[in-house]
């Protein structure tokens, strides 16, 4: 995602808030966290221009609605506030700014759990560390999911481009993208969707079949990877 202030036009939003439901709504491989950051910070550039705010003081509103919107639909104001900073102000960790993205989410995470109750996102069964083993095996798996993360980048943006330089009408591509990722459902269905649902399932999994599951937890890793890449990357 790549959020310019720029864009950020009160009719482009909605126009895209509303693709971005469409293609949620009905199966799309993506994350929500995009279109509420940019629908978030469109109304704070909307709020700074009748303002009449300019440049870096703009540019600080929209980080701040992007922060609000994601902390208040995550529930997790902390991951709202880097997520901004990063995307937004491109990782300037200025203190006057910074403490102005954490006030809104902050504020925004109160007013959304008044709103719809303070239940965790996910049901997560107890944890117990039964021994100091078990932290290697946590070290791999950060390593492991490093690396995945890495390759789905590089294999995200070389979807992207091949899309973007693929001779086809602009219509097309998206439509294209999204019958390659109905292809992929057919065989692994888990790749629908935010994945929300998917790691509700993951998480209540019984101990007993984990080992049967893990071909097609690894297959699953993949084709939502792909499934991904093509449906954003395609447009």
């Amino acid at each position: 995602m790549n959020l310019r202030v720029d864009d950020l036009r009160p009719r482009l939003i909605l126009l895209r808030s509303l693709a971005a439901a469409i293609t949620l709504g009905s199966g799309g491989s993506a994350g929500v966290e995009g279109p509420i950051a940019s629908l978030g910070g469109g109304i704070a550039a909307w709020i700074g221009r009748v303002r009449q705010l300019a440049g870096e003081r703009v540019r600080v509103m929209v980080a701040c609605g992007a922060s609000a919107a994601v902390a208040a639909a995550s529930g997790a104001p902390i991951a709202g506030v880097f997520f901004t900073q990063e995307i937004v102000l491109a990782g300037n960790y200025d203190l006057r700014n910074f403490v102005r993205v954490v006030v809104a989410a902050g504020s925004a995470t109160v007013v959304a759990r008044a709103i719809r109750g303070d239940a965790p996102l996910y049901d997560v069964a107890p944890f117990e560390l039964v021994s100091a083993g078990e932290l290697g095996a946590y070290l791999a798996l950060g390593l492991l999911c490093g690396l995945v993360g890495a390759l789905f980048a590089r294999l995200f943006f070389a979807t992207k481009r091949r899309f973007a330089a693929s001779t086809l009408p602009a219509p097309w591509r998206p439509a294209l993208g999204g019958a390659l990722v109905g292809l992929i459902a057919l065989l692994s269905p888990g790749v629908l969707g935010t994945g929300e649902e998917m790691i509700e399932v993951l998480l209540s999994i019984d101990r007993t079949t984990t080992a049967a599951i893990l071909l097609a937890l690894g297959t699953l890793v993949v084709a939502k990877a792909v499934a991904t890449s093509l449906a954003i990357g395609s447009g």
